[in-house]
């Protein structure tokens, strides 16, 4: 009964209501009541130990934020509200002036020569275009293939105009924050106002999003367009704020930016010509030294498909590594090896599985094979199995400037001959199942143009029809044809891929030897030139020169250089010090040349101008890269205990 003690009275006159009911003989029976106060006991109470540090620690970070958040709404209150709504000042804003750039430093221009003058003219005097009672354009669209001087045309206009010249890349526009980019294309046309004449040069305008691939009304993208469009068609002509755009995909963009009123001159840059090329490599190279063996003409000619930005980065690599290798003169070795490292990539070191040189070799061969006996097709330039880029080895071919301009259904028909024939080779030799996977990318090569064949040309049988392809040339845009048109055209490129590797598979069957030969021959000199690949397919020995024989004079290229720079440098105090001062040295040294020369100088007569090459001494930013590339050669200890008699026997 120590229960009643943990009841109130309102559960205690209930329970006695209970006790009452017909049946309970005796209201006060502990058993009755034990049973019937079990349901009106609260539970025990829960005794709770609360933990003040985590309570005071919230406290004082709920009071610290707020004090926090109260300071920043008072000193946003203190600055005034235009204040507050200006951008801050971006790259874009600021115009570059006084450029030098001129049409004469622009190469291939001649074909739109004529309509840049007229944009030129109307800057110069933007006014004289409203006495005449003519429209001024509106903005100028640039188009083209990556790297094809789109940039540096709108500059040289700039240039020719002497006018200011904002550079803004499209995607600066955008931003997290909607309505940011189209208060940014307001604030540059606002400066551009008080500029003008002047020049806005927009690149890679195709990254401003379609509208019609947008929700109407939402994004930060769509206004950005709209903006942009506005602010175009709001000119009245005698602004003097030229418009202009630079895109590589002029297909993507909104119809309403390329409509007359908006881009009124369209100008599309292309490839350049041999002519071109040849200029381009001109200029570029006025200010280099090249040895005697280098044909400015004949590098024109390899870089058939080559845009003007991946021939000057050729040159540029081609002068950084001469430097680092401690010459000033480039020789046709360096050109070349910079070409394979622009179009193929990065030089790897060689494998050293001898089985996976042999696979190599005897697969690259079939493609060389087969670039000799198909008839009009590109010249073979070098075959090699030194690996680049994703590649273990390569053929390098000399394309025909026709290539630029039209291609046949007989030139895409040999295309895939040779890109089948590295597969062929491999199974003709090895047999079926010990075939690679070293011919991936040429399978998918040759299959990408027998689609193109199909579905882009209409070169086969299976119709005329041709609709525009989603992103590449070869990619085939599947969404306008029925399932059964798809299971055709299907039926018919894995036809054309087998007709194709049945007729390789007989020419490298009936030329087996020639192909063994050539393989034999990669795998010992690793890279031969077409001449001698030729040379050594009809049974003769290559003629090999500088760089096909690098085993043979590797270690003497190597004295040279050792030499030069012992020469020409010691070290003083940590610095790198001209020693071209004691008679004595001057003469030992002479003599140790004179015997080397005499024994090697066919093979290093390309080397001579390393002896000049503390003229160039004065670049300190040379200097820097010479002590870094061969401090360990340069120490003192070396340099005091040369024997140049030694020396100079030991090389006679």
């Amino acid at each position: 009964m120590d229960l009643f003690h943990r009841l109130t009275p309102s559960q205690i006159f209930d329970l006695l209501d209970k006790v009452r009911r017909p049946g309970l003989s005796n209201v006060l029976d502990p058993s009755v009541l034990s049973g019937l106060l079990e349901a009106y006991v609260p539970p025990p109470r829960k005794i709770v130990v609360r933990n003040w540090f985590a309570i005071i620690l919230s406290s004082i970070l709920f009071i610290y934020l707020s004090i926090s958040l109260i300071l920043s709404f008072t000193r946003s209150a203190k600055y005034p509200q235009e204040k507050r709504n200006q951008l801050p000042p971006y790259r874009q804003n600021e115009p570059e002036t006084n450029i030098t750039t001129r049409f004469s430093d622009v190469v291939g221009i001649e074909d739109n020569i004529e309509e840049l003058k007229i944009i030129v003219n109307y800057l110069r005097d933007p006014s004289a275009f409203s006495s005449l009672g003519a429209t001024a354009p509106h903005g100028v669209l640039l188009t083209g293939p990556p790297g094809t001087g789109k940039t540096l045309m709108a500059r040289a206009v700039a240039g020719e105009a002497g006018v200011p010249f904002f550079f803004v890349s499209a995607s600066e526009f955008e931003d997290i924050f909607v309505g940011m980019g189209a208060r940014r294309v307001r604030e540059l046309f606002n400066v551009a106002r008080r500029s003008a004449p002047c020049i806005i040069f927009i690149d890679e305008i195709d990254s401003l999003e379609n509208r019609s691939t947008l929700n109407f009304g939402s994004g930060s993208s769509y206004q950005t367009v709209n903006q942009l469009l506005n602010e175009i068609g709001g000119f009245h002509g005698n602004e003097g704020i030229l418009v202009m755009a630079a895109t590589n995909f002029a297909e993507q963009l909104d119809p309403a930016l390329t409509r007359a009123g908006r881009f009124d001159v369209k100008i599309q840059t292309t490839l350049p010509k041999f002519e071109d090329r040849l200029k381009l490599i001109q200029m570029k190279t006025r200010k280099m030294l090249f040895a005697s063996d280098v044909d400015l003409e004949r590098l024109a000619t390899q870089l058939v498909g080559c845009s003007g930005a991946e021939i000057d980065t050729l040159l540029r690599i081609t002068a950084m590594r001469v430097l680092a290798d401690g010459r000033f003169q480039i020789t046709w070795d360096d050109l070349d090896q910079s070409r394979d490292r622009v179009l193929m990539g990065v030089k790897k070191q060689k494998i050293k599985s001898d089985l996976v040189n042999w696979n190599t070799a005897v697969h690259e061969s079939g493609h060389a094979l087969l670039s000799f006996l198909t008839p009009d097709y590109p010249k073979v330039d070098k075959v090699t199995i030194l690996p680049r880029g994703n590649a273990l080895g390569y053929v390098s071919n000399l394309a025909d400037e026709s290539v630029l301009y039209n291609v046949t259904k007989q030139d895409l028909i040999n295309r895939i001959d040779v890109a089948l024939a590295g597969r062929v080779a491999e199974e003709v030799v090895f047999g079926k199942k010990e075939v690679t996977t070293g011919a991936s990318n040429d399978l998918e090569k040759a299959t990408r143009i027998v689609l193109a064949m199909v579905y882009n040309y209409g070169l086969t049988d299976c119709g005329l029809r041709s609709e525009a392809p989603e992103s590449d040339e070869h990619e085939p845009n599947l969404r306008f044809y029925s399932e059964e048109t798809i299971a055709a055209n299907d039926q018919a490129v894995e036809k054309l891929l087998e007709e194709r590797y049945q007729h390789v598979q007989k020419v490298v069957k009936q030329n087996k030897r020639k192909l063994l030969r050539l393989a034999k021959s990669l795998l010992k000199y690793e890279t031969l030139s077409g001449e001698n690949a030729k040379r050594v397919m009809e049974g003769k020995k290559p003629i090999l020169g500088k760089r096909e024989n690098t085993k043979e004079n590797k270690k003497f290229i190597q004295l040279y250089r050792t030499m030069s720079l012992v020469h020409m440098f010691m070290l003083s105090d940590g610095e790198l010090v001209n020693r071209i001062k004691l008679k004595e040295e001057e003469s030992q040294y002479q003599a140790v040349k004179e015997n080397v020369m005499a024994s090697h100088g066919a093979t290093l007569d390309y080397q001579i101008p390393m002896f000049r090459m503390a003229d160039l001494f004065q670049n300190q930013e040379f200097a820097e890269m010479v002590k870094k590339k061969y401090w360990e050669l340069l120490d003192e200890r070396s340099l005091k205990d040369i024997d140049w008699e030694e020396l100079s026997e030991k090389y006679k």
